[in-house]
């Protein structure tokens, strides 16, 4: 709830803050009651809604000064048409977790357990990567929308919607480029040597969650004319494409069945939607721009095999610093707009860095005689003319002993 609130008061830095300590204070507790009290799934549950209770329970002060948990509040109009609206988002939230999980249970029942770790394993590191380019759009896309919604219309937030597509697609095919070059390295480094097998499992998925991660670009038009039930419809319909894909792939080619059934049960959930979602919001999908961006991400991921360091760190810097470079300079040289962006991105890092540069006061100016000493009296009493009329000021002088021993009055006219 507070983090709800916080989201739609654009509170981002509390929000983050409180984010990111909840998740520091359950890692803490549930490590403690694991290793000072008892290795079980009991443990780790209860742990979890210690803290998630304790959060709740600290905000309720703050939601009671604000009096929004007086019973006198309550519109229950407003809570049965907004019931009856998030329905079906429920529903696909549901939905949503079973395809996320649910081919794990299948990976269990074909192939067994030491395939379900490496399976297990390369997903963790898929998600991490899909949270690190979803959150930040899940927090901001929507609210930005409604706002340009409400102020501008319909034509701004198209332009707004397509523009954003467009960035997003530049930089998700970098992404993924890095990710496929630097799969083996990355499951060494955050899984161990013994689940090296799984590298080969993280270019299916990462592609598959970057998928999952376009849908956000075609809810908005979907929640604005209120059809959340086609969000539902296009979740439910994945999952059971995900289930007969995995039933199909699993006995025939093993545990890559699984991530190819992942990868094309969140293509065909960006399909549906986008044809749902254009269909009463239309905005222009570049389609060109993206097929240039897959080419120059194809020829850099060939171009970064090629690139080797002994050290699993080193290779996963330098060799995603060299695909990254590379693509960003290709598109560059190719693409007008990228460069456009470049530009723009440059101005606003360098207007960032003069906005704090100039916070910082400069002592030696405060501390030099010059800043001390009085403003003599023809500084002071100035004639500005505006249109031809002459501007009247009262400029009183401070009372200071060394200026002919009092206060005087300049007029000027």
């Amino acid at each position: 709830m507070q983090t709800n609130l916080m989201q739609m008061e654009n509170k981002t830095r509390l929000f983050n803050g409180i984010d990111i300590l909840q998740k520091i204070t359950v890692i803490t507790v549930i490590c403690l009651l694991l290793f000072f009290w008892k290795k079980t799934i009991f443990a780790f549950v209860l742990g979890m809604v210690l803290v998630e209770a304790l959060f709740f329970v600290q905000y309720l002060p703050v939601l009671r000064r604000r009096g929004l948990l007086s019973p006198r509040k309550i519109d229950f109009r407003f809570f049965r048409d907004a019931l009856s609206y998030s329905f079906p988002l429920m529903t696909a939230e549901i939905a949503w977790v079973v395809l996320d999980s649910g081919d794990r249970f299948f990976v269990q029942h074909f192939l067994g357990a030491q395939a379900l770790g490496f399976y297990a394993a390369a997903y963790g590191i898929a998600t991490y990567l899909q949270d690190v380019m979803m959150a930040p759009l899940q927090l901001a896309l929507f609210p930005i929308c409604m706002k340009v919604w409400a102020s501008q219309g319909k034509q701004a937030t198209q332009e707004f919607l397509s523009r954003s597509l467009d960035q997003f697609a530049v930089v998700a095919v970098g992404v993924v480029a890095v990710a496929i070059v630097t799969s083996r390295d990355v499951v060494v480094l955050l899984a161990s040597k013994k689940f090296a097998q799984a590298h080969e499992l993280l270019p299916y998925l990462v592609i598959g969650l970057v998928l999952s991660a376009v849908t956000i670009y075609f809810r908005p038009g979907l929640l604005i004319h209120k059809k959340g039930s086609k969000i539902a419809t296009a979740t439910l319909g994945a999952c059971i494409l995900n289930i007969g894909l995995n039933l199909l792939l699993l006995p025939r080619i093993g545990l890559v069945g699984a991530a190819i059934a992942t990868t094309i049960s969140y293509g065909a959930i960006v399909v549906f939607l986008a044809s749902q979602s254009l269909s009463v919001l239309p905005f222009k999908i570049e389609a060109l721009a993206f097929m240039r961006y897959v080419a120059t991400g194809i020829c850099v991921t060939w171009l970064g095999t090629f690139v080797h360091v002994a050290s699993p760190i080193l290779n996963i810097l330098v060799r995603g610093l060299f695909i990254m470079s590379l693509y960003a300079l290709v598109l560059w040289a190719i693409d007008s707009r990228v460069r456009m962006w470049m530009r723009r991105a440059y101005e606003i890092g360098r207007g960032m860095l003069q906005r704090a540069g100039s916070r910082k006061p400069d002592l030696r100016k405060e501390d030099s005689p010059q800043a001390h000493s009085p403003m003599p009296t023809e500084a002071i009493a100035t004639v500005s003319s505006v249109a031809g009329q002459p501007l009247t000021t009262n400029n009183a002088l401070p009372a200071n002993p060394d200026i002919d021993g009092g206060r005087e009055t300049v007029q000027c006219t």
